[in-house]
C-alpha cells in the first residue's frame, strides 16, 4: 500500500509540474531562427511565397512557401536592424530590467496575393492575437502609469510569442495554445 501511495504521489507531482511549464509543456520562446509551419484556415489564395513582416509590411523577417491548401512553412531570420525599446511615452512608462534592449515585431504574415495572415484564438470572432516578438537579450518588460494596455513580458533572446488580448487590454508572453492561422478581414 505504501508503494502505491508513493507512486501515486509521484504521478500527481509530475502532473502538477508539467502544468507549470516543465516536462515538455509548450514554451513561448522560439529561439533565434525558428521554423513556423501550419495551415491557414479557409485559405482561398494561391500557392507561392509567404513572409513574416513588420507592422508596415515593408521589413521582411523571414520567408517560406504556402501551397494552394494553405499549408505553409516559414523560416524566421535574426532581424538585420532592431529598434531601441522606448521606455516612456506621456503618462505611461515602459520599464525593463535590462538596458539597451533592441526589438522587432512581426504581427502578421504576408501571403502571395498580399493577404494578411494572423494567428488568433478564434476564426470568426477573435479577441486574442499572437505576434512574433524578437529581442536581442533576455528581458522583463512591463508598464506603469496611466496606460491603455497592460504590458507584462518575460522575453528570452530571440523570437518569442506575445499575445495581445483586446478584451483584457493586455500584452503578455504566452504560448498561443489552440490558436489558428486565418486571413485577416
Amino acid at each position: 500500500m505504501r508503494r502505491f501511495a508513493f507512486g501515486l504521489g509521484l504521478l500527481i507531482l509530475g502532473v502538477l509540474l508539467s502544468g507549470c511549464g516543465l516536462f515538455g509543456a509548450p514554451s513561448p520562446t522560439l529561439g533565434m531562427n525558428p521554423t513556423l509551419s501550419g495551415t491557414v484556415q479557409r485559405w482561398t489564395g494561391t500557392s507561392g511565397t509567404i513572409h513574416a513582416v513588420d507592422m508596415t509590411g515593408d521589413i521582411v523577417y523571414g520567408e517560406g512557401s504556402i501551397d494552394a491548401r494553405g499549408r505553409f512553412s516559414l523560416q524566421l531570420d535574426i532581424p538585420g536592424s532592431l529598434q531601441p525599446l522606448q521606455t516612456s511615452e506621456g503618462t505611461c512608462s515602459l520599464k525593463a530590467n535590462q538596458e539597451n534592449i533592441r526589438y522587432a515585431v512581426s504581427p502578421f504574415l504576408a501571403g502571395p496575393g498580399d493577404e494578411m495572415i494572423v494567428y488568433v484564438d478564434r476564426v470568426d470572432n477573435p479577441s486574442r492575437q499572437a505576434m512574433l516578438f524578437f529581442v536581442n537579450k533576455d528581458a522583463r518588460v512591463w508598464n506603469e502609469g496611466n496606460c491603455d494596455q497592460k504590458v507584462d513580458l518575460n522575453l528570452r533572446a530571440g523570437w518569442n510569442w506575445v499575445v495581445a488580448d483586446s478584451k483584457a487590454s493586455t500584452y503578455r508572453t504566452a504560448f498561443p495554445a489552440g490558436f489558428v492561422w486565418v486571413v485577416s478581414q
